[in-house]
């Protein structure tokens, strides 16, 4: 019998515990070389819950002996630098073939929402509608 539960600790020890989500999407080639994105948002605080929101650009594997590699760690300071906002939703799409990103935000004190559109090129983003 097997068990029903692998304790990831084990597995994978320095994943830090504060990771909500991590979504996989969307693909990019420049020349020969190709990946993908990947969004991580990380859960900060106590009374006031927080997220910060990052974009990775990774590429993909040259070879079946080499893993993924980050180009870029992006991070949406819309989001992180006032340190206000809890991630309620976000939906990704293909927009005219980029990655666009809709998140719904909370503002963590006084509950009012908001939302941000964002689009990636290259190795940064642009604000479409705030």
């Amino acid at each position: 019998m097997l068990p029903l539960f692998v304790n990831a600790q084990n597995l994978y020890p320095n994943i830090p515990t504060n990771i909500a989500t991590i979504n996989t999407f969307g693909y990019w080639i420049d020349g020969e070389v190709d990946g993908y994105y990947r969004i991580i948002i990380i859960k900060n605080g106590y009374e006031h819950i927080k997220n910060e929101v990052y974009i990775q650009k990774i590429k993909s594997p040259e070879s079946m002996e080499s893993d993924d590699e980050i180009i870029a760690n992006i991070s949406i300071n819309e989001i992180n630098e006032p340190n206000l906002y809890v991630i309620d939703d976000f939906e990704i799409k293909e927009v005219m073939n980029m990655p666009q990103i809709f998140i719904q935000l909370i503002n963590s004190y006084d509950l009012s929402k908001s939302s941000l559109n964002i689009q990636l090129e290259e190795n940064f983003y642009k604000v479409i509608d705030y």
